[in-house]
C-alpha cells in the first residue's frame, strides 16, 4: 500500500524516479534524482518520503499515484565525515485476507490475490 523512507540528504545516495510517469519501463526510460525539501530544518536531518504502492494507487482509481522508484549510490569523498548513508524503509500493506474491490473494473478479491497478480505482471515485464 505504501512505502515510508527515512532518507538523509542524499551524500551518498539518491533517490529517483523514472521521468515519464505515465508509461514507465525501467529498461528503457530516464531516471531522474528526487529534490527534496530545502529548507532551514531539512538541511543536514534525514527526511520521510512517503511512496504510494500500486494497490493503494488502483483503489483510489489513480488519484493517488505510484511511482516507479530506485535508491542509486553515489561516490562519496573518504574524508567526508556526516557521508554515511542513512535510509530506513518501512513497506506497510494489507493483511492477506483483506477483501479488495477495484473502482475501474469492480473485481472483489483478497489482497493477496492483488499481490500475487501484480507480482505475475511484474515477472512478465522483467522477461520480456
Amino acid at each position: 500500500i505504501i512505502t515510508v523512507l527515512l532518507y538523509d540528504n542524499g551524500k551518498c545516495a539518491t533517490l529517483q524516479r523514472v521521468a515519464n510517469t505515465s508509461e514507465a519501463d525501467p529498461k528503457t526510460d530516464e531516471w531522474v534524482n528526487i529534490n527534496l525539501p530545502a529548507g532551514p530544518y531539512y538541511n543536514d536531518e534525514p527526511v520521510f518520503v512517503v511512496n504510494v504502492g500500486d494497490c493503494l494507487s488502483e483503489l483510489t482509481g489513480g488519484t493517488l499515484r505510484s511511482t516507479l522508484h530506485r535508491v542509486m549510490p553515489q561516490t562519496c569523498k573518504k574524508d567526508d565525515s556526516d557521508a554515511a548513508r542513512s535510509c530506513l524503509a518501512l513497506f506497510v500493506g494489507l493483511e492477506p485476507s483483506a477483501s479488495l474491490t477495484l473502482p475501474h473494473s469492480g473485481e472483489h478479491m483478497t489482497y493477496e490475490e492483488w499481490r500475487r497478480g501484480r507480482i505475475a505482471r511484474a515477472t512478465a515485464v522483467l522477461k520480456s
